[in-house]
């Protein structure tokens, strides 16, 4: 009996997790300077949730808000080909490693559904944020 529950639970949760990819079919680049809000779009078109992963294989960096609001590369938390696993309900802060980058837009935030409510946001109105 125990081990029916355990295996039910398991199939109940990987049923509700899934797998992005950073930028979707962007990718994960330089945004135009026409569109600077790419990768606000893009998170603001996913509904993440926790248990779920963000995949990147370029310079995608999680850092701490504050070096997020300043484009600081200094502190990272992953670096290079990751996946991020989105596992507690609070804000994931990314941001290219690669110098000038972030402040051309190259960042965003995700920000996990809790409770089934969906939260977006855009820091500072500047077009850098998200989901």
């Amino acid at each position: 009996l125990f081990l029916a529950v355990i295996f039910t639970s398991l199939r109940y949760l990987s049923v509700y997790s899934f797998e992005y990819q950073i930028g979707g079919n962007e990718n994960w680049v330089v945004p135009p300077a026409i569109d600077t809000r790419i990768y606000v779009d893009w998170a603001l078109g996913n509904r993440f949730q926790v248990g779920d992963t963000a995949r990147e294989k370029d310079s995608v960096m999680k850092v701490r808000v504050e070096d997020y609001m300043k484009c600081h590369s200094r502190h990272p938390n992953f670096f290079s080909s990751t996946v991020y696993h989105l596992n507690y309900p609070a804000s994931s802060y990314f941001i290219s490693g690669v110098s000038g980058h972030c402040e051309k837009g190259q960042r965003m935030i995700i920000i996990k559904a809790v409770e089934d409510r969906f939260l977006a946001i855009d820091l500072a109105g500047n077009g850098h944020g998200v989901v």
